[in-house]
């Protein structure tokens, strides 16, 4: 099966990797929110990230990554054991705060580093959204895909590609564009 991550980066070296996995069948629809770390004591996830505490995958629940990883996790056969999607699954090396990670061997901590830990690492980095992908901002980088739309914190972001449109756009589910909750979003471009 190949894996596909959706990255906003367009100029980025494209490289394939296969690999066997188990899918489960999903049986939710778009729209539909079954992330198991719903918490609305933690209202305070965005001025604080950690008070929230930890998921199993060693990411701070109701935040965007969190949430990517247990989709990919539940997607993939792995939801609560030797999970295939966690922050350190090609190293525990490097600074969290850098976007700009210096190996391939580094957490996947922030949004911002995702693009450039997953191409190292031999995953699919392109500007075509397919459905079960990764979308994926850089720190700052517009949300929306136009002009004037909502810009991305110093962490980036990242959200689950649920459907992809006839003209080549993507519609999302996500966490913590609103803080600390879910939402969907429709018609999503890379921008």
């Amino acid at each position: 099966m190949k894996i596909s991550i959706w990255f906003s980066k367009v100029n980025l070296k494209i490289k394939v990797i296969t690999t066997c996995l188990i899918i489960l069948s999903a049986c939710l629809s778009f729209g539909q929110n079954d992330y198991p770390y719903i918490s609305p004591a933690c209202s305070t996830c965005n001025s604080n990230a950690g008070s929230c505490g930890e998921d199993p995958w060693a990411m701070y629940k109701n935040q965007c990554v969190s949430y990517v990883a247990w989709r990919m996790n539940r997607d993939n056969g792995t939801p609560s054991t030797n999970f295939f999607f966690k922050n350190s699954m090609f190293g525990s090396n490097g600074d969290m705060n850098n976007c700009s990670p210096s190996n391939a061997a580094e957490r996947l901590s922030n949004a911002c580093r995702w693009d450039n830990i997953l191409s190292a690492n031999g995953y699919l980095v392109s500007s075509t959204p397919t459905v079960g992908a990764i979308a994926q901002w850089n720190a700052s980088e517009d949300l929306d895909g136009y002009p004037g739309g909502n810009a991305t914190g110093y962490a980036g972001h990242v959200a689950y590609v649920e459907s992809v449109n006839n003209n080549g756009s993507g519609n999302v589910s996500e966490y913590n564009i609103t803080a600390c909750s879910y939402g969907t979003r429709n018609s999503i471009y890379a921008p």
